[in-house]
């Protein structure tokens, strides 16, 4: 007995036709995810410089950003940027000149 890969339950999918489509996807996730970090690695290396800075706004500013972000709950900050930029009207961009 062969197993059919392309039926699984209720869902049948023509694996092969997808593939290079998956494929795609796969490289774009994996090209935001190494620019994602290396952003993240700058940023962070930003804030820890700034956190050890002798000058004291600059180092209370760092301080501030920090005790923040990480004081709020993950999905706060996801709904505020999802729900809350996309409704400005200038960080939306040309979307909101639409409405």
């Amino acid at each position: 007995m062969t197993a059919n890969f392309t039926s699984f339950g209720p869902f049948h999918v023509d694996w092969i036709s997808w593939a290079p489509t998956v494929g795609d996807g796969i490289i774009k996730t994996l090209e935001f995810t190494a620019v994602s970090f290396a952003r993240a690695i700058m940023a962070g290396l930003l804030l820890a410089l700034m956190r050890e800075s002798p000058v004291v706004p600059v180092r209370w500013l760092a301080r501030i950003y920090t005790e923040v972000f990480k004081n709020l709950p993950l999905i706060t900050v996801i709904f505020l940027v999802y729900f809350g930029l996309g409704r400005h009207p200038t960080l939306a961009g040309a979307a909101a000149a639409d409405r």
